[in-house]
């Protein structure tokens, strides 16, 4: 008997916004963020110690989720571990 082999998502792939949405943070020190839906697009939202709030939107182009930060920052998402990646912050998990 063949064993079926069983496929594994890719971590960190492209997903519905949807599943990003809530408070994520990050254990390394970088600010945790808040992904959210606004009036017609999602945005993320990052929180500075000083209570300082950026805030920019999301877009997907060709398949990437990015926002721009002073300069085009890419997010994955790993479904399996429930682990939002920033490019320039590292893992974040949700809060």
């Amino acid at each position: 008997m063949e064993k079926k082999k069983r496929l594994r998502k890719q971590p960190f792939a492209q997903c519905p916004l949807v599943h990003l949405t809530g408070r994520w943070v990050n254990n390394s020190g970088s600010p945790p963020v808040r992904i959210y839906k606004g009036s017609h697009s999602y945005h993320i939202e990052f929180e500075y110690r000083d209570g300082v709030k950026v805030d920019t939107r999301i877009s997907v182009v060709q398949d990437k989720m990015i926002f721009d930060m002073f300069g085009r920052i890419e997010l994955a998402y790993d479904e399996e571990n429930d682990l939002l990646l920033v490019a320039s912050e590292g893992c974040y998990k949700r809060e």
